[in-house]
């Protein structure tokens, strides 16, 4: 049933509905001063699948409106905001493994097969320009005074001169097989070392001296596998004893 306000002391009927108008029958009403407001509520009404501003007028010439909720002021109307903006920030991410943090090479002066030894190195990030990594020795390999030099370019370890280099040979998880197929590549003379040919180690990673960037990826990884083979050849004259040194990598992503 109806509910109202401002009709004290009606009888308030059953609402019908005929030919689009709906009557609210009252009895044993009062009379009501024309100032006094007066409402009846009445339940039952769905809006249609079109939205409409056509007036109805009832018999104290009260507008009223409906309207379908579209979100937007009709009739008089104002719905509130019916979408949500979802904003999400992806942090930046790199990371880098470096599985051996120390080799020890043990060779035959004047051999002509190098003693080896590796280092497999890991990245992943999320940079979409990818990254660089270089490499350089930033402790000279020495005892005492004595030292063994870099291999200045890719070529032999066969025992002839004393020397140190590596191999490089890289896996990316955004390709598929061995160097060359995915997206990380090796740079400049590290592409050709294989076979019987190393490289020694840049004298700068800061400069960027030749030779010091290994590899390179132009987009976002899981996972790409360097690995780098070290290598020493030494004649039969080299001093004995227990050389050491450092190389360093640096990994630069570009966001």
């Amino acid at each position: 049933m109806p509910t109202s306000y401002g009709l004290t002391g009606c009888t308030i009927g059953a609402p019908t509905l005929s030919s689009g108008t709906v009557t609210v029958p009252l009895t044993t009403c009062p009379s009501v001063a024309a100032s006094t407001p007066v409402s009846i509520a009445i339940s039952g009404f769905t809006n249609t699948n079109t939205a409409t501003t056509t007036a109805f007028a009832s018999t104290a010439s009260t507008v009223v409106t409906t309207a379908l909720d579209s979100g937007a002021a009709i009739g008089g109307v104002n719905f509130n905001a019916n979408t949500t903006t979802v904003n999400v920030v992806v942090p930046e991410s790199l990371s880098f493994t470096n599985a051996n943090t120390a080799i020890t090479l043990l060779p035959v002066p004047g051999n002509s097969t190098p003693a080896t030894g590796a280092v497999k190195l890991t990245v992943a990030t999320n940079a979409q320009g990818g990254y660089s990594l270089t490499s350089c020795v930033t402790t000279d390999i020495t005892d005492g005074s004595h030292t063994i030099a870099q291999r200045i370019s890719a070529g032999p370890l066969d025992g002839t001169a004393t020397a140190f280099g590596a191999q490089a040979s890289v896996v990316s998880n955004n390709g598929s097989g061995t160097d060359g197929t995915g997206t990380a590549t090796r740079q400049g003379a590290w592409a050709t070392t294989s076979g019987s040919n190393y490289l020694g180690y840049a004298a700068d990673c800061e400069l960027l001296t030749t030779n010091a960037t290994v590899v390179t990826n132009t987009g976002t990884t899981n996972g790409d596998d360097l690995t780098l083979t070290n290598a020493v050849g030494v004649d039969a004259v080299q001093p004995n004893g227990e050389y050491t040194g450092t190389v360093t990598y640096r990994l630069t992503p570009s966001y």
